[in-house]
């Protein structure tokens, strides 16, 4: 998905990461509605910030991402 490039994204990463861009980076989605469950997320390939390709979850699809990260 591809928002639009005027939404502001405050883009983190894990202090794991390595230099080598091996890992995703994390936003809370801007001007999302924050449900009983927190605010919609926004993740990235941090090896290709530049690539203008957004991937935008739930924050119950965000648990379960983060679940089966420390899981495997």
């Amino acid at each position: 998905m591809r928002p639009d490039r005027a939404i502001p994204f405050h883009w983190r990463r894990s202090l794991r990461c390595q230099s080598n861009n091996g890992c995703v980076e994390v936003a809370p989605a801007a001007g999302a509605d924050a449900g009983p469950d927190g605010p919609a997320v926004v993740i990235r390939d941090g090896a290709a910030p530049g690539d203008d390709t957004f991937l935008f979850l739930t924050p119950a699809a965000w648990r379960a991402f983060v679940t089966r990260v420390k899981t495997s």
